[in-house]
């Protein structure tokens, strides 16, 4: 019996195919590569901390929250620290660890939403 490949799946297997191939490597690779700036994950850290630290301040909380976190804004614009690429995935770190903190400190913000 003799076996017979069509024009079409021989085009597929010899056209088609390595393109697919490649194209998938190619997001593959664009995938291993996402990087992002660490400005937005920086600031969302910058408030956790902020908040954290405005609460060992008594009397002048809201003062002490803006200071401190304009300090730390600042200091990471001036030190470049912002401007540094890095795995997407430490960004998102990076902000969970802010937001953790800040759960941490006044968890009842974050618990009304679950009432």
């Amino acid at each position: 019996m003799k076996t017979f490949i069509s024009s079409k799946v021989f085009f597929w297997i010899i056209f088609m195919l390595p393109y697919i191939w490649v194209e998938n490597n190619q997001r593959r690779e664009a995938m291993k590569m996402m990087k992002v700036k660490l400005r937005i994950p920086l600031f969302i850290f910058a408030l956790g901390i902020s908040v954290f630290l405005s609460n060992l301040v008594s009397g002048a909380e809201n003062i002490a929250y803006l200071v401190i976190l304009i300090s730390l804004v600042a200091v990471f614009e001036k030190t470049n620290l912002s401007e540094k690429k890095v795995n997407i995935l430490y960004g998102v770190l990076i902000a969970i660890a802010g937001l953790a903190i800040e759960f941490l400190t006044e968890p009842g913000d974050y618990l009304q939403f679950f009432s």
